[in-house]
């Protein structure tokens, strides 16, 4: 299966601005967590950006995916929905 996108919206901005930028780390696993890529870091958007995508193009072939994420985040946010688009592949 070859993940051509995988995107997650975020609902963030709600807070007092605060000095730290907030921001999300994907990593994932195409083989059922045997091996995983290198963290991808990005931004979640600052005070009044209140619902922004975010994206993770060309992720690869796998059989098996498993994603990870990790946020850093001084404000509350919370994951509006997250859709995977899929390519021809395995």
């Amino acid at each position: 299966i070859d993940v051509s996108c995988l995107e997650i919206q975020i609902e963030t901005g709600k807070n007092a601005a605060t000095d730290s930028e907030p921001y999300v780390m994907l990593r994932y696993s195409n083989n059922n967590g045997y091996t995983w890529s290198d963290e991808m870091w990005e931004s979640m958007g600052n005070i009044g950006e209140y619902s922004k995508p975010i994206r993770w193009n060309r992720l690869g072939n796998g059989r098996k995916w498993q994603f990870e994420f990790r946020f850093v985040a001084s404000q509350k946010y919370s994951i509006v929905r997250a859709k995977i688009e899929l390519g021809a592949g395995l």
